[in-house]
């Protein structure tokens, strides 16, 4: 069994947990990064857990202009399990690879489907 296959149905879909005995928020996230040599987003198939202050990702989120493609996907690239469940996010990467044009046209289409529901919140 996977070590971290526990962990991964615990956070399928979660990305995100408030601990208010800290006063912080608990991103958790497997890190997707642009490598421009290939040209390709390679996601990490080791979980990220990262720490902010409370109230992080509402500022965030309120201060994303969903109308600027590059504003969502700043947004999405930090807080990706926030969006969608990993095995959503899985289907467009090939080995933990996906070309430049697919993550873009994934994260277009994702924008376009949701930006009114986005902005009412």
């Amino acid at each position: 069994m996977d070590e971290n296959a526990y962990i991964q149905d615990i956070i399928s879909g979660l990305g995100l947990a408030l601990n208010e005995k800290n006063n912080s928020e608990i991103i958790i996230n497997y890190p997707i990064k642009y490598d421009k040599k290939s040209m390709q987003f390679m996601m990490n198939t080791d979980y990220q857990i990262t720490m902010q202050k409370l109230g992080s990702f509402l500022a965030d989120f309120l201060n994303t202009d969903f109308d600027i493609f590059e504003n969502f996907f700043e947004l999405f690239i930090k807080y990706s399990l926030t969006f969608f469940d990993l095995k959503k996010i899985q289907k467009i990467f090939d080995k933990n690879i996906c070309s430049e044009l697919n993550f873009r046209e994934f994260l277009e289409k994702l924008l376009e489907k949701n930006k009114n529901e986005y902005k009412k919140l």
